[in-house]
C-alpha cells in the first residue's frame, strides 16, 4: 500500500515534530526542503521502513543524527545540500543510499 508523499517544502517551517509520521509505516517520500529547520529528530522515521527519499536541503541544519534511518532499508536518496552542516556520520545509512550534499570533497564527514 503506497502512501502519498508528504510534501512540506517551502513553508517557512522552523521546527517540526515528526512523531505523527511514526504510524505512517508505508511512507515513501518526505519533502521538508526550503524551510528554516535548525534541528530535526529523525527517530519517528525509524518505523518508516519503506522510506525511499528524504529531502532536507535548503534548511538551517548544523547537525543531524542519521542513526534512526538505519532501519529505513529502502532509502535511496537523502538530500542535505545547502545546510550549514559541519560534520556528519553517514555510517548508519545503507551503502546504496545516495547522499547529496553541497561539497562532499571538502567535507569532514565520516562515512564508516
Amino acid at each position: 500500500m503506497n502512501q502519498d508523499p508528504k510534501l512540506l517544502e517551502n513553508n517557512e517551517i522552523k521546527s517540526i515534530a515528526l512523531s505523527p509520521l511514526s504510524s505512517c509505516t508505508s511512507l515513501e517520500i518526505l519533502h521538508l526542503s526550503d524551510n528554516h529547520i535548525q534541528h530535526i529528530d529523525l527517530q519517528p522515521l525509524s518505523s518508516c521502513r519503506y522510506l525511499k527519499g528524504l529531502w532536507l536541503n535548503n534548511n538551517k541544519l548544523q547537525t543531524i543524527d542519521l542513526g534512526p534511518l538505519s532501519s529505513c532499508t529502502n532509502l535511496q536518496v537523502l538530500h542535505l545540500e545547502n545546510n550549514p552542516l559541519q560534520n556528519i556520520d553517514l555510517s548508519p545509512l545503507q551503502k546504496e543510499v545516495i547522499v547529496i550534499t553541497e561539497d562532499e570533497e571538502e567535507s569532514d564527514w565520516e562515512t564508516e
